[in-house]
């Protein structure tokens, strides 16, 4: 993102200050070497993260796949990773490479925009709307909206409250608890303003956080982690019926009871991610960027009267990247979504059978007098869970 930020710089700044350097500047070959930059740092960051959790990953999933499911070697995992990462890191400066290029040839193309825009299914709007509405300002407009995809995971750092608590009180050594490496989760900045307004308490952990940076700058090698990964959890709980884990004075006790429960508060923590990972990439960069790139190249050509230029192969891998990055978002929605399916035919009896203020597991009950050093603890959020809980998950990651 700094190298797509330096772009716009360069470019609009660069151009505008000495004139006689931006045909130099305007060259593709300026996008090359911010393209190699910006993936060169990419990959070194991705196989950072990655040496951190590869073992664990292979440990967990133990098949290796690639494209939706198709089984691979580490060698072939390894190589569609880091060219996704390269895709996506490309497509994120080919968007700041066009923001400045809309600039620049608005008003040369401007006739022609019009023109398209009067004689299209939007003739109905005023004439004067499309000078109003030009190339320029749309990309104006449409660009820090793609910019926001980087934004919304900073959002995710730790309020202040939470974070004061942490520093000044330990929790108390109630309710249900993880033994080993196990992560609390805790209060996001952009959470505090949801908690305050509504009932919802929204929790998150730092491994949210960090893939959901990672996913945004097109590290798509730790991405995949963060999807797999889960998923396999959520199988693994599914397959051995493994309820809550509760520490007690004689040891660690796994319960029977809650291991649908499990499911559903895993399924319906990666749901979330993945759907407004989807809402600011797909929508908010991907769908808007690419109708608008789209149009100015329709708009450009038939100005130019189809003469081709350098500029055109730009244009053309911009959209090609919008494309192949959208594909790999849709991809794993339907992942997720074949995943609910599986888990749906497990739980489904168990949903339907339970009435609404039946119980359905009980509190767990926790020796205060525990001073391990490797066990942590979870803030209990209700006495009892019910049958209507139960239904309340299942809905809600259904929706």
């Amino acid at each position: 993102w700094g190298c797509a930020f330096g772009l716009v710089l360069v470019r609009g700044c660069g151009g505008w200050l000495m004139p006689q350097l931006q045909n130099t500047l305007n060259n593709p070959w300026v996008l090359a070497v911010a393209v190699g930059v910006a993936s060169s740092y990419g990959w070194n960051t991705d196989l950072k993260i990655m040496k951190l959790c590869i073992i664990p990953m292979v440990q967990r999933v133990k098949q290796l796949r690639v494209f939706g499911g198709v089984p691979a070697n580490f060698e072939v995992f390894y190589a569609v990773a880091m060219l996704s990462s390269f895709v996506q890191i490309s497509t994120i400066q080919m968007n700041a490479w066009f923001l400045v290029t809309a600039f620049q040839t608005s008003q040369q193309y401007l006739s022609a925009w019009v023109y398209l825009f009067n004689h299209s299914g939007l003739s109905l709007m005023p004439c004067e709307t499309w000078n109003t509405l030009t190339p320029a300002s749309l990309a104006l407009c449409l660009w820090p909206l793609s910019v926001l995809q980087l934004f919304q995971p900073i959002m995710w750092v730790k309020a202040w409250s939470d974070l004061h608590f942490k520093l000044n009180k330990r929790p108390p050594l109630s309710g249900i608890c993880q033994c080993g490496a196990y992560e609390e989760p805790y209060e996001p900045l952009y959470g505090y303003a949801i908690n305050k307004v509504s009932n919802i308490n929204l929790r998150a952990f730092h491994h949210e956080q960090l893939f959901q940076l990672a996913t945004a700058s097109g590290l798509k090698y730790t991405g995949a982690f963060a999807l797999s990964y889960a998923l396999k959890e959520v199988s693994d709980i599914k397959d051995s019926r493994c309820g809550f884990q509760i520490m007690t004075s004689a040891g660690l006790d796994v319960m029977y009871v809650g291991w649908e429960l499990r499911c559903l508060m895993k399924l319906r923590s990666l749901q979330r991610n993945i759907v407004t990972r989807m809402f600011f990439v797909v929508f908010l960069k991907q769908s808007l960027q690419m109708n608008l790139q789209i149009t100015l190249h329709n708009v450009s050509r038939a100005a130019r009267r189809g003469q081709w230029t350098n500029q055109d192969l730009v244009e053309i891998l911009s959209i090609l990247g919008l494309l192949v990055t959208t594909l790999s978002e849709v991809l794993d929605a339907l992942i997720l979504g074949m995943s609910f399916l599986r888990l749906r035919e497990a739980v489904i009896t168990k949903v339907r059978d339970i009435g609404d203020d039946e119980i359905y597991a009980l509190s767990a009950h926790v020796d205060d007098n525990i001073t391990s050093p490797n066990t942590q603890f979870v803030e209990v959020l209700r006495e009892t869970y019910k049958g209507s809980d139960l239904k309340e998950w299942y809905r809600a990651t259904r929706r």
